[in-house]
């Protein structure tokens, strides 16, 4: 179920995506003006304007326009159009992920990959049966990788984040969080006092590292 008030939410839901109306969209051309008109230009006849002069205001069957996805979702719930599956997700990118999930660039692809397809396979559901699969498939793999680099990337996490998309993110910098600081603790368990004074015994700050927070993690423009 989507967060309301998640910022990642809400960007998942304005990535546009291939819509194909299967009714005409009273009233909805101005989504797509200049398409609009030059799909009546070629599809329709003078008569069909002089039955409704306002032909141009509506969105006409059969026709393709990208849309942000939370409105081609609620069309396509209503049965008025048919929502079709990003290429970041097609054929190519799933091979890519089945052979080393770990080496793909999800943030190249979109920055709310999980997010966005989480919503898409529960949109398409029927349609294409081994989508959800591959996404899971492909988190669990990557899961692993990722914690690992979190654990032992030091002050380098920042850097070590590119190619994650923004929910592995907020993964990676949980960990890094957790990791810095359970180092951090054992140095303080570590601390050895002589007679002459305090002798600290602990590592450079540059091996202990500093968390990675959310708002280090970086996002594309």
């Amino acid at each position: 179920m989507e967060d309301y008030f998640s910022i990642d939410d809400i960007l998942a839901g304005n990535h546009c995506i291939s819509t194909t109306f299967e009714e005409q969209g009273f009233l909805l051309g101005h989504l797509d003006p200049e398409n609009v008109m030059d799909w009546n230009a070629n599809n329709c006849n003078p008569d069909d304007y002089d039955n409704d002069p306002d032909l141009d205001r509506h969105m006409p069957k059969g026709m393709t326009v990208a849309l942000p996805y939370w409105l081609a979702e609620a069309l396509a719930a209503r049965n008025f159009a048919k929502v079709q599956l990003p290429r970041c997700y097609g054929k190519s990118t799933r091979q890519a992920l089945r052979a080393d999930a770990r080496s793909v660039d999800l943030r190249s692809k979109c920055d709310n990959y999980y997010a966005l397809g989480v919503r898409l396979a529960r949109l398409l559901v029927g349609d294409d049966v081994t989508f959800p699969g591959v996404l899971l498939r492909a988190f669990a793999a990557r899961c692993w990788s990722i914690a690992d680099m979190a654990v032992f990337s030091g002050d380098r996490g920042a850097h070590a984040m590119k190619g994650f998309d923004l929910l592995e993110c907020d993964l990676f910098c949980d960990i890094h969080g957790i990791a810095v600081a359970t180092r951090r603790w054992k140095e303080r368990r570590g601390d050895r006092i002589s007679g002459s004074g305090a002798h600290f015994r602990k590592r450079p700050r540059e091996e202990i590292g500093s968390p990675v927070t959310p708002s280090t993690r970086p996002r594309t423009s």
